[in-house]
């Protein structure tokens, strides 16, 4: 049966993933730390790991010696500080082997005896009458060698089973009994089939204390000896023949070499080579000498290996990579001598005619350059010749590597060889000729260009208006690479010299020329970009070439534009964009340079599918996920183009009586869209609308947005029509109400006039349709084709009804949303503010929300001053809607909500209310709780571990089901529950989500004068901790309050991180409030005071801890079980 460490290490092999091989590593580490006996056990052990053919394991195992290495003390002998001066140095007592070997046995013995008698004064006991026969045996003379040499332990393992069978049978003793004969055996044959199978494997014999066959260890012995402190020369043989296999032909097994010295030689290469034996003052000189023999060692792979593979479009040599990671961590122990010796046999290896010699060096350089950053300064200028080669090389692995070498010390590089810079910088922009999405140094030649040109003084140096105008054209296919990192390098080039907008090099001398292209590039990558980090690099781009370019430059460029940039930001979702509304991002074959060394014939580059959202919007599993791409790339380019128009919007000196200025043009491109009967239309117009009025508040400029614009908006904010997204289910309902309709007929039941004359229905009409029933008596069969025309025809209904709410909800909030940032709200609010409130109720998309949040908070500012206000009716139902998850904000009744709560309970704006509380059972099914979580009631009980026991106790059942465990209780009833109430419990997560969102968003917009702007909304969350009062019981009178007080803190935990700190003082004011709810009857409150206790340990932490060390730990001595368990759940919670 297998134990639980085989089981560990099974999984360094077979593990699913690589965090469960990891896990098990780090718990292979665990057994070293508390038994650090084993170490030469789980070595063994491990290296056979490290040999694997397989990628995966081999990484595993190098985790496992990283995590075994890491609980071994560091070996730190003091060495030996002189020889002690004895009364013998003890060589008397030595026996001369050679004298004794041309004896024979008797004469041996003999002689053996008579030494003994002598040096021990016996033979003048002898002469006096003792006996000294009895002192000792013959037995006691017979020489029994040691294995303790290294080689002697090899040749040991390499006994053949043969030989291991007739040593472990001649221990068989003539007057043993059958079954001891037997068991002798079957030992045997173990023996042998193990031994067998160490030779094969090359697994090592690690155990310093190795006893002969048949003997048992002393148990004493075997927990001392064996640990990798007592023995460091033993270790280190282990390291260097076992570990840096570097002569065998298998890559696999030199890859795993590497990983595993690598792990080594990281934790303990300070005290590798040094012996307890030595003198102190050769123990450096003994590390020293090691470090170099390894490094020499690894060396040697540099200029042997020739394995490489292809992963994606880059190759990775996997054994040179590995083992100049181990160099790093080798040179890093090294003294500086010791590093200058290695550099100078690198520098030989850039030399060699062989490229993957170069490659290694230009590794070890790399690794070199990045652990030892004291002597970058003394070993830079004569490492840069070497890497200027390198750059310039014939194949583009090497190349690849030369630019990565030097990135990280870039800095460095400017400071001490600022005259290099400027042909390094040449060189790498002559290289963008030759790369494309297929070169393997695109990425490393990309970044290591945007790092040099943040540089102020080498984009000075390097660049003029004429040559960029030249240069920057370059980058324009890098924009549209297939590796991430390659995109934002090139954005982040051009933002660099938009920026530095050099005396040498300035804007308006490069930029007008390229500023079409630049612009289209620039869009066209908001459109299908799908990483955050590089969609915010492409909006800071965009609005620094608004910014550096000249007005009249900028108009002649994008109005041509501004109508199929429009159409890129409506485009449908997984509909491929037309080829010719994008830009050609393809190199040009006359801008190859064929005298360059690397010069190749252009790639056929196929046809790109581009997408709105990428390509990842067509493949994302879930339509959430799609849609999320989807709007995040309209919001973007909406956000764009907001930007622009402003830009287009200002006077333009330029402009001659009679033309039609731009913002004009631009005003009937919208007008236009706003009419149209798409949704998309709509809705990508008016977020434009709101984002230039945005733009021009932030900047404090007067709105120019044409009158015309703003009139549209305010009609469609009133209209209802059916979109064209709808069309195919629109059409689908129809015929459905067609053939119910022929099936009324047909049992004679009577039908609408306007019904039968055939006209389209709308879904309210749909709808009522589906509900009328036939008052005449049919039959049984007409009545069941009946029945299933109603209920294809009730489906139909439902889904085209819910497709128009979805796109009709977008475009009214659209359209508010620029109403509100135009600042044009209408007399009546209320079609400004439904859309609003109803996107944070029922939006899925987390960006519609923020989007939602943001015009909200606006609105809440400019409805102050009117009469009636609505803003306490607003915040009242935000803090409903916080508080509408009732697992989230626990119901004082009932804290713990069951499992199973009733499929028709209504959705709840504030918990507590009669619509909140959940019946006693559901569908005639009694709630379900999990064992073990019965603990919590009206007045007792921890809430957060209860729910922490609920949810390991649905994980487990989870698990069990997934490995189709048949389990007919827990599992079965939890999955039902869970799918049925799935739709419920979305419903309420969004409102949480669209409330917290405003919530924060009201309190960042309003910052310090929250609490005169909104003083309901203080009042009610802040304000009323301020009259905590504790109830003496949990009497049904209290609930109301107590519910109260539950909302309170949830609105409050929910608001405080983002509340202005001027405002902090009055959180600090609440906590003596805070730490009486911990004593409160109420189980639901204490819960929540514990969770606003944790957010303030975030925000005040000062004030917070003291309290929490004066008032909230001496409750856990408390006599009363309320105050001991609302200081732990406190204390939980701020853990």
């Amino acid at each position: 049966m297998a134990t639980r460490l085989d089981r560990l290490f099974t999984l360094l092999d077979t593990g699913s993933t690589p965090v469960i091989r990891k896990s098990a590593a780090l718990q292979i580490g665990q057994v070293q730390k508390l038994h650090p006996h084993e170490l030469h056990n789980l070595l063994a052990k491990v290296l056979t790991f490290l040999r694997s053919d397989n990628w995966d394991t081999r990484i595993a195992a190098g985790q496992a010696i990283e995590a075994i290495a890491r609980n071994v003390p560091l070996w730190e002998p003091r060495g030996v500080k002189g020889s002690a001066l004895l009364g013998s140095a003890g060589t008397e007592f030595d026996v001369d082997e050679n004298e004794l070997a041309a004896m024979d046995p008797k004469e041996r013995l003999v002689y053996q005896k008579k030494q003994i008698h002598k040096r021990l004064g016996l033979d003048v006991a002898g002469a006096v009458g003792v006996d000294t026969q009895q002192f000792f045996q013959d037995e006691d003379l017979v020489m029994r060698p040691e294995l303790n040499s290294h080689a002697q332990r090899q040749q040991r393992i390499q006994l053949s089973a043969a030989d291991a069978v007739a040593q472990e049978m001649a221990a068989v003793k003539p007057g043993m009994s059958a079954r001891e004969k037997n068991r002798a055996k079957r030992k045997a044959k173990s023996l042998a089939k193990q031994r067998s199978k160490d030779i094969q494997e090359g697994v090592p014999d690690l155990s310093s204390n190795s006893q002969s066959q048949g003997e048992e260890p002393d148990p004493k012995r075997k927990r001392t000896t064996a640990v990798l402190v007592d023995q460091p020369a033993d270790a280190d043989r282990v390291v260097m023949d076992q570990v840096l296999d570097s002569s065998v032909m298998f890559e696999e097994v030199r890859h795993g070499a590497g990983t595993g010295l690598r792990e080594i030689a990281k934790t303990h290469g300070k005290g590798a080579g040094r012996t307890a034996d030595a003198p102190a003052e050769q123990l450096d000189s003994s590390n020293q000498q090691w470090l170099e023999d390894v490094a020499l060692r690894l060396l040697c792979v540099f200029s042997l290996d020739r394995f490489g593979d292809f992963v994606s479009d880059e190759v990775v040599a996997p054994v040179r990579e590995t083992c100049a990671q181990t160099l790093g961590a080798v040179l890093h122990h090294m003294t500086s001598e010791g590093v200058k010796g290695v550099l100078g046999i690198l520098m030989q290896l850039l030399e060699q005619p062989q490229w993957e010699v170069r490659h290694g060096g230009l590794l070890g350089l790399k690794y070199l350059l990045a652990v030892r950053k004291e002597l970058v300064e003394a070993t830079l200028p004569s490492i840069v010749p070497a890497i200027v080669q390198g750059l310039q090389d014939s194949v583009d692995d090497v190349v690849a590597v030369a630019a990565a070498s030097i990135v990280p010390v870039v800095d460095s590089l400017v400071k001490i060889l600022p005259l290099q810079v400027p042909g390094i910088v040449e060189i790498l922009w002559d290289a963008l000729l030759e790369l494309d999405d297929l070169t393997a140094s695109t990425n490393s030649i990309m970044l290591l260009l945007a790092s040099l040109l943040t540089y102020p003084g080498v984009t000075a140096q390097t660049s003029c208006g004429a040559v960029l105008t030249t240069l920057v054209p370059r980058l324009w296919p890098f924009l549209h690479h297939t590796i991430p990192s390659v995109r934002k390098a090139s954005l982040e080039t051009i933002h660099t010299l938009l920026v530095s907008d050099s005396p040498q090099a300035p804007c308006s001398d490069w930029l007008p020329p390229l500023l079409q292209d630049a612009l289209r590039h620039v869009y066209q990558r908001s459109i299908t970009e799908t990483k955050d980090t590089i969609l915010e690099i492409v909006q800071k781009v965009w609005l620094k070439l608004l910014e550096k370019a000249p007005l009249e430059y900028l108009v002649a460029a994008a109005c041509p534009w501004l109508s199929a940039w429009l159409c890129l930001a409506m485009q449908p979702a997984q509909v491929q964009i037309d080829s010719t509304m994008l830009v050609d991002s393809r190199m040009k074959g006359k801008e190859r340079g064929p005298s360059t060394p690397r010069s190749r014939t252009a790639p056929i580059i196929k046809e790109v599918r581009e997408y709105i959202g990428g390509a990842e919007s067509v493949t994302m599993d879930t339509p959430q996920s799609r849609d999320h791409c989807v709007i995040k790339a309209r919001l973007t380019a909406v956000r764009l183009l907001g930007c622009l128009s402003s830009y287009i919007g200002q006077p333009l000196p330029t402009l001659q009586p009679g033309e039609t200025a731009p913002v004009d043009s631009l005003g009937q491109l919208l007008c236009f869209h706003l009419s149209g009967k798409s949704a998309i239309q709509r809705m990508v117009a008016a977020l434009v609308v709101r984002n230039w009025a945005e733009f021009q508040q932030a900047h404090s400029q007067d709105s120019c947005c044409p009158l015309a614009v703003r009139q549209r908006l305010q009609e469609v904010l009133t209209e209802n029509l059916y979109y064209d997204e709808i069309t195919t289910q629109f059409t689908t309902m129809q015929t459905e109400c067609r053939a119910f309709l022929t099936a009324l007929q047909a049992c004679g039941c009577p039908v609408d006039s306007m019904a039968r004359q055939g006209s389209l229905l709308t879904v309210e009409q749909a709808s009522a349709l589906a509900a009328t029933h036939c008052s005449q008596a049919v039959m049984p069969n007409q009545l069941q084709r009946l029945e299933g025309r109603r209920s294809q025809l009730q489906a139909a209904v439902q889904e085209t009804g819910a497709e128009h709410g979805l796109h009709h909800l977008r475009v009214q909030c659209s359209v508010a949303g620029a109403l509100v940032s135009l600042r044009l709200l209408p007399d009546k609010l209320n079609p400004v503010i439904r859309p609003l409130m109803d996107t944070l109720k029922r939006e899925d998309n987390s960006l519609l929300q923020e989007s939602a949040a943001r015009s909200l908070a606006m609105l809440l500012e400019q409805t102050m001053t009117r009469t009636p206000c609505p803003n306490p009716k607003i915040t009242r139902n935000l803090r409903g809607f916080a508080c509408a998850d009732c697992v989230q904000t626990p119901l004082v009744t009932q804290p713990l909500q069951p499992i199973r709560e009733p499929a028709s309970r209504p959705a709840s704006p504030v918990c507590g209310s009669p619509a909140a509380t959940p019946s006693p059972s559901g569908r005639g099914t009694p709630p379900v709780f999990p064992p073990g979580t019965e603990g919590v009631s009206k007045t007792s009980g921890i809430l957060t571990l209860v729910r922490q026991q609920r949810d390991a106790a649905i994980a487990t059942a989870s698990r069990r089901g997934g490995r189709g465990r048949k389990n007919l209780g827990l599992k079965v009833d939890m999955e039902a529950i869970l799918a049925e109430d799935d739709e419920a419990q979305k419903q309420a997560a969004v409102q949480v989500r669209g409330a917290g969102l405003v919530l924060t968003q009201i309190a960042r917009h309003f910052g310090s004068g929250l609490t005169s702007a909104l003083p309901n909304l203080w009042e009610a969350t802040v304000g009323a901790l301020s009259s905590v009062n504790l109830p003496a019981d949990a009497d049904s009178t209290h609930d109301g309050p107590a519910q109260d007080l539950v909302n309170a803190l949830q609105v409050v935990e929910v608001m405080g991180p983002a509340l202005h700190q001027q405002l902090h003082t009055q959180l600090i004011q609440a906590l003596p409030q805070l730490c009486t709810c911990l004593r409160h009857p109420y189980t639901a409150v204490r819960h929540m005071a514990a969770r606003v206790l944790g957010m303030l340990s975030k925000v005040v932490t000062v004030e917070t801890m003291n309290l929490v060390l004066g008032h909230v730990i001496p409750m856990l001595g408390a006599s009363e079980e309320v105050q001991r368990e609302g200081a732990m759940e406190a204390l939980s919670c701020i853990l």
